[in-house]
């Protein structure tokens, strides 16, 4: 499969490309520090319920868990800090979250593609 897009070192290119353009958005924008923390712990917490296999589609989960994970960081502020509610902080947690989740889902589908035409080439 010369030339394809499962290739490792394109796939590896593309990767860090994107994370290049992540980082650089979020640096020109001056978005402020707090909603870049909020953004990538939406990432990983995405990407973590995406791999985790239940009867919902991962990206189902991703959505449940990333929103969890942001009213849930905003209700411990607001009782435990005396802050106030902030909306922005949930919804950069769920755009990271998804971001993190369909990454990980459309690279996990790509793998799960090359392996069973892998299988399917195989000698008995």
């Amino acid at each position: 499969m010369q030339g394809s897009f499962y290739n490792s070192n394109k796939m590896k290119y593309y990767l860090f490309i994107i994370l290049f353009l992540i980082t650089n958005v979020c640096v020109s924008q001056r978005i402020p520090i707090d909603k870049q923390q909020h953004f990538f712990i939406g990432v990983a917490v995405g990407s973590t319920a995406s791999t985790i296999h239940t009867g919902a589609h991962p990206l189902v989960n991703t959505l449940i868990a990333s929103s969890a994970a942001g009213i849930v960081k905003e209700s411990y502020d607001m009782y435990h800090k005396g802050g106030v509610v902030d909306r922005a902080d949930i919804y950069f947690t769920v755009a990271g979250g998804m971001v993190g989740g369909a990454a990980t889902y459309f690279i996990n589908k790509a793998i799960h593609k090359r392996m069973e035409s892998h299988r399917s080439r195989r000698w008995l």
